[in-house]
């Protein structure tokens, strides 16, 4: 059975990644978010690369797992560079890193065959490392079904050979569906024996549902005899677990073109569909506005905070909470509320760089962190929050108000990034006070 390093174990040899981007505070990031604690296991060997010239002469001498590329590398890009590395005969798998999220980027990037394609402003430790353990098992995974399927265009006595000891599920069916013949790693995943799988139906004995009986079916070759078709196939083990293969049907014919058997290679990857699953939930982003939710927020100011103390620059906390968001609600109904969320988070993106941590904390609380010079002060900033807001309300139905607090880390200080959170809000909440107490709320 396909021995599982979803988790890169304790004491096995770590994965080994190469990182290539030309900023070098973000190598730092990057380097950071992947040597994070793996839990249960050890983390990668990071190796970096700041030129396209410097990762073409590494990924060419050393056999690296996996390789993380940044879209844009000088006059060059990661895309350029998968091209050149992919004609260099290197099969490595990619995730391709950028600081934006073009629409158009991803689609070329998935077209050029990254294994996977993130914006910087999504990577969190969780995220990063869920990507990467995905992607290199599901690497290996492909490597195990490519090798399998060579067995089976070999000589019968080598191919015998091979499929009683490969790591990969084979079995040789009927026409009707009967098994003819299974191999010991089947046997395994499924915990059958043999006399109890051969001679039996497939589709009956592994309990397959219904539905994807059906679209097995009219995926397999048993309909279109001069087609092999890979699909995913969950079947029902003896205990009743459920295993998802990896599954890839070739068929046998006779002279007269007649369907005499299927021969069929899968790869367990239960694991890795559960660790896809867990990917789709890390969710870093708030569904309503598009910012960063207060998980993505938290995670990636945390590493902000290790930038700016690496850089010695000043660090400015804004809180900012929605006036009047209750009466909005009350009076112009729940969609008239997600419309002005939407509305500040769209003046808090035009007022603030990509590069600055934008989040909405919850409800109408906003939160951005904003790395500036040092002996730098925040009246630049309110004022520009200030001229965006009025440039909005100038040319909308709906007049927004925010109350906004400023806290400073000047560089050299240390705090958490909770506590510079809290000094914000009560900023805030000061300003609020007042407003109210001026009758300007």
């Amino acid at each position: 059975m396909l021995e599982s390093t979803a988790i890169n174990p304790e004491g096995a040899a770590p994965w080994k990644i190469l990182v290539v981007d030309d900023n070098d505070d973000d190598l730092f990031l990057i380097r950071d978010l992947l040597e994070e604690d793996w839990p249960g296991g050890v983390a990668p060997a990071v190796t970096t690369a700041a030129t396209f010239e410097e990762a073409l002469r590494l990924a060419g001498k050393d056999a690296f797992d996996l390789c993380l590329f940044d879209y844009q590398l000088g006059r060059e890009d990661g895309l350029r560079l998968l091209e050149t590395v992919r004609n260099q005969g290197i099969s490595t798998p990619v995730i391709l890193l950028t600081g934006h999220g073009d629409e158009e980027v991803a689609v070329a990037a998935m077209k050029a065959g990254v294994a996977d394609y993130i914006p910087k402003r999504r990577l969190s430790p969780e995220l990063l490392q869920h990507a990467v353990r995905y992607v290199i098992e599901m690497h290996r995974a492909e490597l195990l079904r490519q090798r399998a399927e060579t067995a089976l265009m070999e000589s019968e006595e080598r191919y015998r050979e091979l499929v009683f000891n490969i790591p990969a599920a084979i079995c040789e069916l009927a026409p009707s569906g009967a098994i003819l013949f299974v191999n010991p790693a089947l046997r395994e995943i499924s915990g059958y024996t043999e006399e109890e799988l051969v001679g039996n139906n497939w589709w009956d004995i592994f309990r397959v549902e219904p539905l994807l009986r059906k679209q097995a079916g009219e995926l397999s070759c048993r309909n279109n005899p001069e087609l092999t078709k890979r699909f995913e196939l969950t079947i029902h083990a003896k205990d009743g677990t459920p295993r998802v293969l990896n599954w890839n049907v070739t068929c046998r014919l006779d002279q007269e073109g007649v369907l005499q058997q299927m021969v069929c290679v899968g790869v367990d990857i239960s694991e890795l569909v559960q660790l896809r699953e867990e990917l789709k939930a890390l969710a870093i982003t708030d569904e309503l506005t598009g910012l960063l939710n207060r998980r993505g927020f938290f995670t990636l100011g945390e590493h902000q905070l290790r930038l700016a103390a690496r850089q010695r620059k000043d660090l400015f906390m804004i809180y900012a909470d929605l006036d009047n968001m209750k009466t909005i609600n009350d009076t112009l109904g729940h969609e008239a509320g997600d419309e002005a969320l939407r509305a500040v988070a769209s003046v808090l993106r035009e007022t603030f760089r990509e590069s600055d941590v934008i989040g909405r904390l919850g409800g109408d609380e906003f939160a951005v962190l904003v790395a500036g010079a040092p002996g730098h002060d925040d009246a630049q900033i309110r004022q520009r929050l200030a001229e965006n807001l009025a440039r909005h309300n100038r040319h909308s139905s709906s007049a927004l108000a925010i109350s906004v607090g400023v806290a400073r880390l000047a560089a050299g200080d240390k705090l958490s990034l909770d506590l510079f959170v809290k000094q914000a809000d009560h900023l805030m909440y000061e300003e609020k006070q007042r407003r109210r107490t001026t009758g300007r709320d």
